[in-house]
């Protein structure tokens, strides 16, 4: 059985998505749904690895 949304629940809502991603003082940091800044890294890639590698031991975390 799934989740049920009534249609007017959005009707007059706004959402608005920020980066996961933020540049601070030359170091880039990824934002868990927690709103914790995880990082530094050196470049936006190595953040973008490591929002990677943080979903997958969360996902093993909860399967166990």
């Amino acid at each position: 059985m799934g989740l049920k949304v009534r249609s007017e629940d959005f009707k007059d809502k706004h959402f608005q998505r920020s980066s996961r991603f933020q540049l601070i003082n030359n170091k880039w940091f990824f934002k868990t749904r927690e709103d914790e800044a995880l990082g530094p890294y050196n470049s936006l890639e190595e953040a973008e690895y490591g929002v990677q590698v943080y979903i997958s031991l969360m996902q093993l975390d909860i399967a166990s």
